[in-house]
């Protein structure tokens, strides 16, 4: 029992100096500022985002990115045609949301789950949530007769979106 100890405290003292080693390495590129300041991202996330991701110009835009990432919103369907009371089958006409994508960069979900659990959890009272989530607003209202299934943050307004965009944006500073 005494070597597995040993080598735990082996274990957790090369643990510290690779983090020291990955933070370094990613402090000298000018990306690691930028990325950095996005609330829930610090050195280590930070730093690993970076090494994954390589540079953000590899993917057409936010949604690949996001996809990649494994937080793209999947509208999958089983059926889309419905029975109507006379026995025609017309199209239906919403589709539902089901979740995130299926393939996807493991480390970089576990990256983003990760740092919005922070946010989340660093918000001091419920007062400051619906703030926040007002503060990450986005789009305009759903079209008139068009559903709206987005993912909402509970117990804010209805527009909220906080999960549909990130607070930093690296492809906005090409």
């Amino acid at each position: 029992m005494e070597l597995l100890y040993l080598e735990l405290d082996a274990l957790t003292q090369l643990r510290k100096r690779a983090e020291k080693e990955l933070i370094t390495e990613a402090r000298q590129h000018r990306e690691y500022r930028i990325v950095k300041s996005c609330p829930g991202l610090g050195p280590i996330r930070t730093a690993k985002l970076l090494a994954i991701v390589v540079t953000p110009y590899r993917f057409a835009n936010k949604r690949g990115f996001w996809s990649y990432c494994g937080l793209a919103i999947v509208m999958r369907s089983s059926s889309d045609w419905v029975r109507t009371r006379g026995g025609e089958w017309i199209k239906a006409p919403v589709q539902q949301m089901h979740g995130l994508n299926r393939n996807f960069n493991r480390t970089l979900k576990h990256i983003f789950k990760g740092a919005a659990t922070t946010v989340i959890s660093r918000a001091e009272d419920e007062t400051a949530m619906p703030a926040l989530c007002e503060a990450s607003r986005w789009r305009d209202e759903a079209e008139p007769g068009e559903a709206d299934n987005r993912p909402r943050c509970p117990g804010s307004s209805p527009k909220c979106d906080i999960f549909s965009r990130p607070k930093c944006d690296i492809f906005d500073r090409r």
